[in-house]
C-alpha cells in the first residue's frame, strides 16, 4: 500500500467539488476509492503530527531513531495557546506538521494537491520530494523570508 508523507497543511485535491468529512488520526489518513468517488475532493483535516520549534525534512523519518512528534495538532486550527509540556504556546514560532496519507491500491488514477495562498514561509514535501515552497522558512522572523 502506497503512503504520501505529507509536510505542512495542504489540500488534496482530485478537480472535484464535493468535500468528503473523513478526518486523519494520529498524523495518519486512509485514503479510499470511496472517498474518491465522482466529482469529490478530500481536506487533508483532523490530527497532524507537531514537531514544535524543530525542522524535519523527509530524511530525518527514515533514520533508525526517527524524530517523535510532540503531539498531534488538529488541522485546520493553530498552536496559539495550546498547552504542551506544561506551556502555553505563543502565536509566533516554527514547527514541522507531518500526515502520512496512505492510498488504498484501488486508486489507479492520478491524484493533485491545491495549496490555497499561502501567508507564511513553507515548504511541502510529498514522498520525499519537495513539491513547493514559499519564502525562506527560518527559526526566527529575522531569518525568514516571504516571496509573495
Amino acid at each position: 500500500m502506497p503512503a504520501f508523507i505529507l509536510f505542512f497543511l495542504l489540500l488534496f485535491s482530485c478537480n472535484g467539488k464535493d468535500s468528503q468529512t473523513e478526518r486523519a488520526g494520529n498524523g495518519e489518513l486512509q485514503l479510499t476509492s470511496s472517498m474518491l468517488h465522482g466529482e469529490t475532493y478530500v481536506e487533508l483535516r483532523g490530527k497532524w503530527e507537531f514537531y514544535w520549534k524543530r525542522f524535519y525534512d523527509p530524511v530525518d523519518f527514515q533514520r533508525a531513531q526517527s524524530p517523535r512528534p510532540d503531539t498531534c495538532i488538529d488541522l485546520p486550527g493553530n498552536w496559539k495557546g495550546m498547552a504542551l509540556h506544561g506551556n502555553v504556546l505563543p502565536r509566533e514560532g516554527f514547527a514541522t506538521l507531518r500526515l502520512k496519507v496512505r492510498k488504498d491500491s484501488s486508486i489507479t488514477g492520478p491524484l493533485a494537491i491545491k495549496v490555497n495562498r499561502w501567508t507564511n514561509p513553507i515548504k511541502i514535501y510529498v514522498n520525499e520530494m519537495l513539491i513547493t515552497s514559499v519564502g525562506e522558512i527560518g527559526t526566527s522572523k529575522r531569518e525568514e523570508t516571504y516571496d509573495s
